[in-house]
């Protein structure tokens, strides 16, 4: 899979004229699989727990790998927005799935894609997408039958291992947790050498200035909160359910939404139309979003 059919992919789930859910869904993991460089199985067992927000990134934590069945080797994995193209931003994707599926329930299981079969859903989903684009894509020289959940975990590897003075390959192998053999004695993985993966991988471009760029944030910078836990509630209800931990990427994330993408509010995009679908006409909800979106800056290059 090449970095262009991971793009291609991403605007088939933003640009659906249906069944917004799924494609939000599929969105969503798409991006993860991608930019973690993880397989299908792992992405569909992560939970709201594995993820929070430190510095600039979203932070996951995958517990169980192959070589590392019991988690006793498990770093943070860093996932970094791309404001630049909104269509393949993990961050965006996340908050936006968040806000259109529904409330958190007391009891609810806390796995961020319903439940373990999540891999399979996704994999129906690519295989309609692909189905349907059969003959322009065989045309191109792709073989529809040699993609699945699998391809993006090896694209993203070989995309990023062909990057002029990108990410070396023992950073590529390590964060997506394949064996040094007896190397591993001897080399670590450091954070910031999976930052460097992590903002490679969402498609950033090494040699420019966005390539330190950030998503939008909300301007906490007189040390007041953006949005009390009320009106937490209000935009998100269930948001007290969430982990704590989660509730860090909610409270600095999640101002991605609130962003200003022009590209976010075309009456074309599955995240306007699955947004307004599940929160959009709420009158309380609306009130509080045009005060969010004031305490809203973005802090990418311009």
């Amino acid at each position: 899979m090449q970095f262009s059919g991971y793009e291609w992919l991403a605007l088939r789930g933003v640009q659906a004229t249906g069944d917004y859910s799924q494609a939000v869904f599929a969105w969503v993991f798409l991006l993860f699989a991608w930019n973690l460089i993880s397989r299908g199985r792992n992405i569909g067992k992560l939970m709201f727990e594995h993820l929070s927000w430190q510095d600039d990134a979203l932070t996951v934590r995958m517990y169980v790998k192959k070589q590392d069945q019991e988690g006793k080797d498990c770093k943070a994995k860093h996932v970094f927005a791309n404001p630049i193209k909104p269509w393949i931003c993990p961050i965006l994707a996340l908050a936006v799935y968040i806000f259109t599926q529904g409330p958190l329930q007391p009891g609810s299981k806390m796995l961020i894609f319903g439940n373990e079969s999540a891999e399979d859903r996704f994999s129906k989903w690519l295989r309609g997408v692909l189905g349907l684009f059969e003959e322009p894509l065989h045309a191109m020289g792709i073989m529809i039958s040699t993609i699945g959940t699998h391809s993006f975990r090896k694209g993203t590897a070989t995309w990023l291992a062909g990057m002029v003075d990108g990410p070396t390959g023992i950073q590529i192998y390590l964060r997506a947790g394949w064996s040094l053999g007896m190397q591993k004695r001897y080399i670590h993985e450091g954070g910031g050498c999976d930052r460097h993966v992590g903002r490679a991988a969402t498609g950033l471009t090494l040699d420019s200035e966005e390539f330190g760029c950030l998503p939008p944030h909300f301007d906490v910078r007189d040390g007041a909160p953006a949005l009390s836990n009320e009106e937490w509630e209000i935009i998100l209800p269930g948001f007290l359910l969430y982990p704590e931990s989660f509730r860090v990427f909610e409270g600095l994330g999640s101002a991605s939404p609130f962003g200003g993408h022009s590209w976010g509010h075309s009456s074309s995009s599955t995240y306007h139309c699955s947004t307004q679908e599940s929160v959009g006409h709420h009158d309380r909800y609306m009130a509080i979003i045009p005060d969010a979106s004031n305490r809203c800056y973005d802090s990418h290059p311009k």
